[in-house]
C-alpha cells in the first residue's frame, strides 16, 4: 500500500471517528501509523513508534526511547521511601502528554484531522489505549526495575504498576486523570 493510501485511509478514519470509543479504534490508528512510518522509512516520531510497537506486543523490552519518562518515574521513588516522593513523572506517563505531543507533530505533518487531541478525544484515546496495554509490561527499562506496567480502572482512573528488584517497595501509583 502506498504512502498516499494510508493517510487517505487514515483521514477517512479520523473524520468517521473524531472520538475513540472502540479498542479497536486505537489499535487500527497505531497499525496504520505505524505502516506509514514505515512506509516513509521515516526516522522521527520515534515515541509514536514505541506506542504502535507496544500495542501490538504483550510485553516490551526496547524502550530507549522512553528512557526520560523512565528516568522521571524511577526519581519519584528513592531508596529510602516506600511512596512516591513526587508524582509528576508518574502522571505525565498516565496522561501520555509526550505522545500527545508527538502524534500532534506527526498528524500536522500528514494533514490529519487532529479532533483526537481536543479533551474528550484525548481522553478517551488514553483511556482505551491504557486498556490495550494492561498487561503489556515494559520489561527491565533500567537497573533496578524490573518492569512498569499500566494497569486501567475505567474511564479516566489509571494505575501504573511499578516492579522493584533492587529492595525498593513494588508500587502502584496514579488514579483519577
Amino acid at each position: 500500500m502506498a504512502r498516499e493510501e494510508i493517510i487517505e485511509k487514515l483521514d477517512k478514519f479520523l473524520t468517521k471517528y473524531p472520538i475513540f470509543e472502540e479498542e479497536c479504534h486505537v489499535v487500527y490508528l497505531l497499525v496504520e501509523i505505524r505502516k506509514l512510518l514505515d512506509r516513509d522509512n521515516n526516522p522521527d516520531f520515534l515515541l509514536a513508534r514505541f506506542y504502535c510497537n507496544w500495542t501490538v506486543h504483550t510485553t516490551k523490552e526496547n524502550h530507549e526511547v522512553i528512557k526520560e519518562i523512565i528516568d522521571k518515574i524511577d526519581e519519584c521513588y528513592p531508596a529510602s521511601s516506600h511512596h512516591p516522593i513526587k508524582d509528576d513523572g508518574i502522571f505525565d506517563f498516565l496522561n501520555m502528554n509526550a505522545l500527545k505531543k508527538e502524534l500532534r507533530e506527526l498528524f500536522d505533518r500528514y494533514s490529519l484531522p487532529t479532533s483526537v487531541f481536543e479533551d474528550n478525544g484525548w481522553s478517551a484515546f488514553v483511556d482505551i489505549l491504557t486498556e490495550v496495554l494492561s498487561d503489556q509490561p515494559i520489561l527491565k527499562p533500567k537497573t533496578g526495575i524490573e518492569s512498569i506496567g499500566l494497569i486501567s480502572f475505567g474511564k479516566g482512573r489509571s494505575t501504573i504498576d511499578i516492579k522493584f528488584n533492587d529492595g525498593r517497595t513494588d508500587s502502584m501509583a496514579g488514579g483519577e486523570r
